[in-house]
């Protein structure tokens, strides 16, 4: 098999050094392989893999990290108490919920996530208790778009 360029030996270990261009940006790639010699076909597909998560950033700019429920639950409390308000009845209501939507990504909170929560509630906690919670997570969900951003991207 043919080296392609920006494959590098050095020490008896395949090393990455190359350059992704799309327009006025690019991306420098350095790093190990950490494989040897032999494994010359596992180092290619590597740089291949590093080549198009690079350009695909170039292209759609950096993956953000998204947070959580539970995350931009525990901001909002963390700001209710700042302004001096007691927070006990949001974190009962949270805690309602947690179990439903709290790993949830904050894309992935929307109206049919508490389909389950409500169809379980029903019967068991007034209908103003759930309107309630629903208030209290469409308040988080208000406050993180406010609050929790990468960079200026809400």
């Amino acid at each position: 098999m043919q080296k392609p360029q920006g494959l590098k030996l050095r020490n008896g270990v395949w090393h990455v050094h190359k350059s992704v261009r799309i327009g006025g940006q690019r991306i420098v790639i350095q790093r190990s392989t950490g494989l040897d010699q032999a494994q010359i076909e596992g180092a290619v597909t590597l740089l291949n893999r590093w080549i198009a998560e690079a350009t695909d950033e170039l292209l759609r700019g950096p993956k953000r990290q998204e947070h959580t429920f539970a995350e931009a639950a525990v901001q909002y409390v963390l700001a209710i108490e700042r302004k001096g308000k007691n927070p006990e009845r949001t974190v009962n209501d949270i805690n309602l919920v947690h179990d439903y939507i709290g790993d949830l990504p904050l894309s992935h909170v929307h109206q049919g996530a508490l389909v389950t929560f409500e169809r379980d509630q029903k019967g068991v906690r007034r209908s103003s208790t759930i309107a309630r919670v629903i208030r209290t997570v469409i308040a988080i969900l208000n406050h993180a778009a406010r609050v929790l951003r990468d960079g200026n991207d809400p």
